[in-house]
């Protein structure tokens, strides 16, 4: 951490050495994610270019800042952050080169972790370390964050206000499209069949949305970070026999060992089925935007159903 405060202060020498001026060309906008990466790129069209801190395919709770980073926040016109204590590495970062991020979810009414998928109304200020930060997982506020990101280039870029409200809307669109097929199809599962154990608490705004139960997880947290408490795992286990459930929701790149674990107590016709959470594909790969990361998600829990 010191070498990156180091790095910080060289580059703010250089910039006052040789300052920026404004020129005619895209917004510099940089995201911690490549979810939030994809929505900002579809509001801002050719009038942005957006990079993430967070590579794909990563653990976003678990990412390590590089020195780096430092540069692309410094040079960035828009820093978007999704909030809700998500990154926890990003304090340090912004401390370093004196940016704040614009918020994302800001509007966004939390899920209180381990509520049982019951909503709270209390502020964004009020949430931080203690509710679900995995927004995204539910269209409906994604279509509150295109507003957000919209708002926020306008602002910034008052001059293309209507394209990027245009671009909003038009993507907004889509996102009701897909809320709708996904709706579609989950429809000929009872709703009382709809129960769902994940490797940590990653779904509960998408069974929020869409009537299901997260009945359990491996890891009773919303970060990775955490390790499990050895009663409550055996409590999840006898639970799991008890519902008679027989697939546990991992994310792609997350250790195993766990979920080997419960599938091995519980026995051995349970499924271990991979699903996206924090982070899109690579571009080759089968959840490269939102729009795919949701769909390939929701394809592969009705799957289970079969």
């Amino acid at each position: 951490m010191q070498a990156i405060r180091c790095f910080a202060i060289f580059c703010f020498a250089i910039r006052f050495v040789f300052p920026t001026f404004a020129q005619d060309s895209p917004l510099t906008v940089v995201t911690t994610t490549t979810i939030i990466a994809d929505i900002a790129a579809n509001v801002g069209g050719d009038l942005v270019q957006v990079v993430s801190l967070v590579p794909p395919e990563s653990d976003a709770h678990a990412f390590q800042p590089r020195p780096s980073d430092i540069v692309m926040l410094s040079e960035a016109d828009i820093v978007l952050a999704n909030g809700l204590g998500l990154e926890g590495f990003l304090d340090n970062l912004l401390e370093s080169v004196n940016v704040t991020p614009a918020i994302v979810s800001e509007g966004i009414v939390p899920l209180v972790y381990g509520a049982d998928n019951a909503q709270d109304n209390q502020s964004q200020e009020d949430a931080q370390g203690e509710y679900d930060p995995h927004v995204w997982t539910n269209p409906q506020n994604v279509l509150v964050i295109v507003d957000n990101i919209a708002t926020i280039f306008a602002d910034r870029d008052p001059d293309n206000a209507d394209a990027y409200l245009a671009n909003a809307e038009s993507y907004k669109s889509e996102i009701e499209i897909l809320d709708a097929e996904i709706e579609m199809l989950f429809n000929d599962i009872p709703v009382a069949d709809r129960l769902l154990v994940t490797n940590h608490e990653f779904l509960a705004y998408f069974a929020d949305r869409y009537d299901f139960t997260v009945v359990g997880t491996v890891i009773r947290s919303v970060s990775t970070l955490s390790q499990p408490n050895p009663r409550e795992l055996a409590a999840l286990i006898q639970q799991v026999r008890d519902l008679e459930v027989r697939v546990i929701f991992i994310e792609f790149g997350s250790v195993e060992g766990l979920s080997d674990t419960l599938a091995r107590e519980i026995g051995s016709d349970i499924q271990i089925v991979e699903l996206y959470s924090a982070s899109l594909s690579e571009a080759d790969g089968l959840a490269s935007t939102y729009l795919d990361y949701m769909r390939f998600n929701a394809e592969a829990i009705a799957a289970t159903f079969d």
